[in-house]
């Protein structure tokens, strides 16, 4: 989004943990597995301290991990939609739903009118259904993701395995 006050279509960079950033982003949309959070958090912590920072890792934790800092908004959002990365490209293997938090903070506004000029398909609920959601799929991995290793299946083909029966029970 750039400048201020104008939407364009744009493509998020990718931007690799080692090598030096170009500017200081105050927007990010941190998509990154629980291994590397430690790395994702030196990285904040150095290129964009005050950030509003959209993580759509699945999970919790992630506010301790982070930590405060001035300026910084953490608005942890659910997804189900399934990206790979191979490289610096990344691929969508699945379009599922993302979810996020309202906010009044100018930053995630900008990206609420994105999200509506360029369809990205986010939805948004206040606190309370957030904190909720990130339960529920905190849940729901909890047993797909056991059940998938199980049956040394993607998630995807899960629903089609003997094992899938087990799922409603241990939910």
């Amino acid at each position: 989004i750039d400048p201020p006050g104008s939407i364009q279509s744009i493509r998020p960079p990718y931007l690799s943990w080692p090598e030096a950033v170009p500017f200081r982003p105050d927007v990010i949309i941190l998509a990154t597995k629980w291994r590397r959070m430690p790395q994702a958090a030196q990285w904040i912590a150095r290129h964009a301290p005050g950030a509003y920072i959209v993580s759509l890792m699945n999970g919790m934790g992630q506010e301790e991990v982070l930590g405060p800092a001035p300026g910084r908004v953490l608005a942890p959002g659910v997804t189900t939609t399934a990206v790979t990365r191979d490289g610096t490209s990344i691929y969508v293997r699945h379009h599922g739903e993302t979810i996020l938090p309202k906010t009044d903070d100018p930053r995630g506004q900008r990206l609420f009118d994105l999200n509506n000029a360029e369809n990205w398909g986010w939805r948004w609920v206040d606190a309370a259904a957030m904190a909720a959601t990130r339960w529920q799929k905190l849940i729901q991995n909890s047993v797909i993701n056991p059940l998938t290793a199980l049956a040394d299946c993607k998630n995807g083909e899960l629903p089609s395995r003997p094992l899938w029966r087990l799922a409603d029970p241990l939910i």
